[in-house]
């Protein structure tokens, strides 16, 4: 079964986090940043560096801050750099939890999208038998456990990234399978499988003319016409995954979220392993606030395609709203790796950067310049907050295109 690509309705509006959703969901205020404090003098910088070099000096000579020699400041100082480190270890622990909680989610997307296609090629007359399933790696005894445990400890994070790997070799044996499966699948001929992609994907020869038409009126911002176009050519080609996947897309975009699930869930049921129906699906579900739901779509939207930046863009959306910020930047990193050029993961990107417990500026204004370079728009409240931190965004623009020289 073929891979296609992305309907060209598809609104970048649906692409992209935005600085006020993000701060609400870690609750903390969207109003801009406090200036910063006037910077010290160098004079005063070398003094305080001399003091913190004499008192770690002290600390070096004492086993513990409950030493009787030691001075209450340094007994102080010292506690809080130890809760320092437990507070980062614990938090890393909470990151790696929730990597194992969207890992496993791709996990049973995964199994799932093997069962399926053995079950389907084992309903077809093949010229060959299918290979024989792959040893998956054995889990350990709690790996597949999704419940949190009361509190984080620091010592909970050699264990969880240990858990971590082992659910990862097993995604990796599975996505191994799920790949050659799909590859036999791609090179059946029509008449074998029914409901080839790139048939039922393709613009209907009789409506192709009506089709580009409404592609044009749609990006005229003319949606109502391009719907009743759309709309008609879809009871003339009812199973037509180009007509069902751009009507929903209008309907999306006009804010009609049920109507768009409803046609997905057709374009799915048509072709039930295809990536950008899920992905699309899945986006729609995501917008109608079924979290759950939206994210166990889009996992299985990257089972069946796992390289696709947009869908792994989609991926990061539902899991920053969950609060697995870690999770989303791994799906972010994923998608600029795939396609370096990609706006929207830039700019999510910096938005998760920007406003995470522990902001990143200098990577969120690395990839929001690009975002702009790219042509993303200008988003003024993360403008506000790299200038608070001394950044200056008026040179984030887009690139102009090199004029033709004869």
């Amino acid at each position: 079964m073929k891979v296609r690509s992305f309907p060209g309705l598809t609104s970048t509006a649906l692409l992209l986090l935005t600085t006020t959703a993000l701060c609400a969901q870690q609750n903390t205020p969207t109003q801009p940043t406090p200036p910063p404090a006037p910077p010290l003098s160098q004079e005063t910088v070398n003094q305080m560096i001399s003091k913190e070099k004499a008192m770690l000096h002290e600390w070096e000579l004492m086993e513990t801050p409950d030493h009787p020699t030691t001075p209450p400041a340094h007994k102080s100082i010292k506690v809080e750099m130890n809760r320092q480190v437990i507070e980062k270890a614990t938090t890393q622990a909470e990151s790696t939890f929730h990597q194992i909680l969207l890992d496993l989610t791709l996990r049973d997307a995964l199994r799932d999208v093997r069962q399926g296609l053995r079950a389907r090629l084992s309903t077809l007359k093949l010229d060959s038998p299918i290979p024989p399933a792959l040893e998956i790696p054995p889990l350990a005894s709690g790996d597949d456990s999704k419940n949190p445990p009361p509190t984080w400890e620091a010592n909970d994070v050699p264990l969880l990234r240990e858990r971590l790997d082992r659910i990862q070799s097993c995604n990796d044996a599975l996505q191994t399978e799920v790949n050659a499966l799909m590859s036999i699948e791609s090179h059946l001929p029509p008449e074998i499988t029914h409901d080839d992609i790139s048939i039922l994907a393709r613009i209907p020869d009789p409506v192709r003319k009506e089709a580009k038409e409404a592609e044009t009126l749609f990006q005229q911002g003319h949606l109502n016409q391009a719907k009743d176009i759309f709309a008609t050519a879809l009871k003339k080609f009812p199973t037509s995954l180009y007509l069902l996947s751009n009507l929903a897309v209008i309907h999306l975009t006009q804010g009609d979220i049920p109507q768009a699930e409803k046609l997905l869930r057709q374009c799915v049921a048509q072709a039930p392993f295809d990536a950008v129906s899920y992905s699309l699906l899945g986006i729609t579900v995501f917008n109608a606030q079924k979290d759950d739901e939206a994210l166990q779509i889009l996992a299985r939207a990257v089972a069946l395609d796992p390289d696709n930046p947009k869908t792994l863009n989609y991926l990061a959306l539902v899991t920053s709203k969950k609060g697995w910020h870690s999770a989303a930047e791994t799906q972010l990193r994923k998608a600029i790796e795939i396609s370096p050029d990609y706006a929207e993961a830039h700019y999510n990107l910096a938005v998760l950067y920007a406003l995470s417990a522990r902001p990143a500026i200098s990577l969120a204004a690395q990839h929001y310049r690009r975002a702009r370079e790219l042509g993303s728009q200008k988003n003024p409240e993360l403008e506000t907050i790299l200038k608070n931190a001394g950044i200056d965004t008026s040179t984030f623009k887009p690139q102009e295109k090199p004029s033709f020289t004869p």
